[in-house]
């Protein structure tokens, strides 16, 4: 399984079957990758811009290359856990802020699941 959360962060992190958990990696999310430009050329962009599959503006331009960028981490770690596992396209849950507006540029099947992070801990809460 692969858990994707799409916040200030995109934490994308791989488990197996088993519950055992292998790893993971971060990157800025969404807003934040958009903030790095906006300090360097004063530009902004929101979710409001269009992401597209050839952009002809600015704002739409880096508006697509953020998602390519989280969309492109998320597929490659379930492309990397399948050839680890052998067992195929693993299942995707993705959940935080931006995962509503993620989801859509996903190729993989999706499952969107909000608030796990506080599900878990209510879970492990629960076992002690």
């Amino acid at each position: 399984m692969v858990v994707a959360c799409a916040g200030t962060a995109l934490t994308v992190e791989a488990l197996t079957a088993e519950g055992d958990y292998l790893g993971g990696c971060i990157l800025p999310g969404y807003r934040l990758m958009l903030a790095s430009w906006r300090a360097v050329r004063r530009i902004w962009t929101g979710w409001l811009s269009e992401v597209a599959a050839f952009p002809q503006g600015t704002a739409d331009a880096l508006a697509t290359g953020v998602v390519d960028a989280m969309v492109g981490a998320i597929e490659r770690m379930c492309l990397r856990l399948a050839e680890k596992t052998g067992r195929g396209r693993p299942q995707l849950l993705l959940t935080g802020g931006d995962a509503a507006q993620l989801a859509p540029w996903l190729a993989e099947p999706v499952r969107i699941v909000d608030n796990l992070v506080l599900m878990g801990l209510l879970r492990v809460a629960g076992e002690q």
